[in-house]
């Protein structure tokens, strides 16, 4: 059949049902799919690329890339050339090439594309056994890759700590298998996105022998029950222990105590939330001193800002007490709050009310209380409590701001059939201020 001569189309506006342009445009797309040039021109006079040129582009990009690859190859074969120079090595060949004699500890050889040079245990002169993996097995032994040289000297350099890797998290710690006791490792942050409470950390033992606890912050037993211990241990603060604005941190709490037990630590700081929210608290808190370990909770609050905390359980939120005090030396094992901003709050943290308390000290001496209590507001309950239950609570020291309380300071005692309380809470020292709230009066007497 012979070829239609191809019409002259027509420039009206794209879709058109002109014969003319229909006729055009499949010439076009043969031209397209498979004409040898680069580019077409479609009937509104526009140049598009064909099959042909996109192919082409394609081509040349690659061609370009593989130069270009080739030319940094080239370029870093070349620099590290003149490393060897300016280092003072001098090079005897490739492996494969060999064996050599080498008698001098700057001659090196090439094997896989890596530089080798003898190591400290091998004098010189050695030769090597052979040409290929079998002997090289042998010779190995023998050498040090002369890039583990350079590495070790970048390293050493004042800005080498850039080249350290750092774990994310207290969570990735865990997955991290340690191969000798004393090697560490940089954490980021204690929770990720956190930002905080991260800090060096190292091989304890690689076994758990001694059934040591795992707290969440100065010791972690990780996934393969090594053991493994923050480093700087002198200073116990609770974003070490993942304490977060708007969570609980009641388990932070039970893992501060179980740290302060295993290392002796009297004393933890409570800074204020990183994101601007209040510490949560479930409540139920208790640092139990019979055992002889004290704390004091020491929250880093300034003249204008106590550290808040959102006290959601009707229970006691933090109890400093001594159990069985007839049996207990513990007495004097000092323990405490400061600097805290405790609100009684109902259960889903909407609205003010708290039929619980907002700190108790029992059976204890010379404990300090220092804080800002809200919200608590049972009548036969207090925002803070001094209770004999096995003994006496003597010298207490409480300085408190109580706000929309029922009762600012409840002293009491266990007066249940065979107790063993007293009714001595010698040398207790009061500084309360009461603020606006329920008409009722700030200290209630022991029962």
């Amino acid at each position: 059949m012979a070829e239609v001569p191809l019409p002259t189309p027509t420039q009206v506006p794209v879709p058109s049902t002109d014969i003319r342009n229909a006729v055009f445009a499949g010439a076009k797309l043969d031209e397209e799919v498979t004409g040898l040039g680069d580019f077409y021109t479609d009937r509104l006079g526009a140049k598009h690329l064909t099959n042909t040129g996109r192919n082409n582009q394609f081509q040349d990009a690659q061609n370009q890339r593989e130069s270009d690859f080739v030319a940094s190859q080239a370029d870093k074969e070349a620099r590290f050339q003149q490393f060897l120079l300016s280092s003072g090595y001098q090079f005897l060949g490739d492996y494969e090439n060999g064996p050599y004699t080498i008698t001098a500890r700057n001659q090196i050889i090439r094997y896989q594309n890596e530089f080798w040079r003898l190591n400290a245990a091998t004098n010189p002169p050695y030769t090597t056994t052979g040409i290929n993996n079998a002997s090289w097995a042998t010779d190995i032994t023998h050498l040090v890759s002369v890039g583990d040289a350079n590495l070790r000297q970048e390293l050493s350099f004042s800005s080498g700590l850039k080249l350290i890797g750092q774990c994310a998290s207290i969570a990735a710690l865990r997955t991290i298998t340690f191969e000798s006791v004393g090697q560490q490792v940089f954490v980021k942050e204690h929770t990720s996105g956190m930002g905080q409470g991260g800090g060096i950390f190292y091989c304890h033992s690689l076994t758990n022998d001694d059934g040591l606890i795992d707290d969440n912050g100065f010791q972690i037993i990780n996934n393969y029950g090594q053991v493994i211990r923050r480093k700087d241990r002198s200073r116990m603060s609770a974003e070490m222990f993942g304490a977060i604005g708007g969570q609980d941190v009641m388990p932070v709490l039970e893992n501060i105590r179980k740290a302060s037990i295993t290392f002796n630590r009297a004393v933890c700081y409570f800074p204020p939330p990183a994101n601007g929210i209040n510490y949560l608290h479930s409540g139920g808190f208790v640092v139990d001193v019979t055992q002889g370990y004290g704390l004091c909770i020491v929250c880093e609050s300034t003249d204008e800002i106590d550290v808040p905390f959102d006290h959601t359980g009707n229970n006691i939120a933090f109890t400093f007490k001594r159990d069985n005090a007839a049996e207990s030396t513990a007495f004097y094992k000092q323990s405490g709050i400061t600097g805290a901003l405790i609100r009684g709050r109902n259960s889903d943290n909407t609205a003010a009310g708290n039929d619980g308390f907002a700190v108790r000290v029992s059976d204890i001496i010379k404990a300090k209380v220092n804080v800002f209590a809200n919200g608590y507001t049972n009548t036969s309950g207090a925002a803070i409590s001094l209770y004999n239950d096995t003994g006496y609570t003597e010298k207490s020291r409480i300085k408190a701001t109580i706000r929309g309380c029922c009762n600012g300071v409840l002293i009491h005692r266990n007066a249940a059939e065979g107790a063993t309380s007293t009714n001595s809470f010698m040398g207790t020292h009061l500084d309360i201020e009461y603020q606006a709230g329920y008409q009722v009066k700030p200290i209630r007497e022991y029962q």
